[in-house]
């Protein structure tokens, strides 16, 4: 059976993939809920990321090499809003690594009391949507859209964070994604 992906769908960035076993069956729903995914604090301590459900798409797909392993390296790709089958090697296109350890030439994240930046290694050549999902100290979760508009290279979101450990999503349309941890 071919893998089901979940999605963020306003950047296409694969966040999961299951490839079901047995006898073919019609597909769960995998976005009923918001997708948790999990990081590790810098104390050690695990901090969830959550994804919004409503950010959230899924789509059978084509296996490839790595899609299990390092999904954010993968992008989906949709005509007229409905997925198609083959998924997209995001920049830089290199699927080994993971997402806490990306290839080099990728989005940076910086995490500030009262801001996170999210930086590209190069100029955006067309506006790009932006996904930032903020977790860690005291509980705090945050999701936050934006663009980094065309000729640019960053986009700040404004936070007011506590003292603590967190983690940073950061999907950038094109780009792979990449989880940034910080002691603030």
């Amino acid at each position: 059976m071919r893998p089901i992906v979940v999605y963020a769908t306003r950047t296409f960035h694969v966040l999961g993939a299951l490839t079901l076993t047995g006898p073919a069956r019609t597909p769960p729903d995998l976005t009923g809920a918001d997708f948790p995914l999990w990081a590790g604090g810098d104390d050690g301590v695990p901090i969830p990321l959550t994804v919004p459900r409503t950010e959230l798409g899924q789509a059978v797909v084509a296996d490839q090499p790595g899609l299990h392993r390092v999904p954010l390296a993968f992008g989906v790709q949709e005509v007229n809003g409905v997925p198609r089958p083959d998924l997209r090697l995001l920049q830089p296109g290199d699927p080994s690594g993971g997402p806490l350890l990306p290839p080099s030439g990728n989005v940076t994240v910086g995490l500030a009391a009262a801001e996170v930046t999210v930086t590209l290694p190069a100029d955006a050549e067309a506006d790009l949507e932006v996904l930032l999902v903020v977790g860690g100290a005291g509980g705090t979760q945050r999701s936050e859209t934006g663009q980094v508009p065309k000729g640019e290279r960053e986009k700040r979101f404004r936070m007011n964070l506590s003292p603590g450990s967190y983690a940073a999503l950061a999907l950038v349309e094109t780009w792979r994604g990449v989880v940034h941890q910080a002691t603030i």
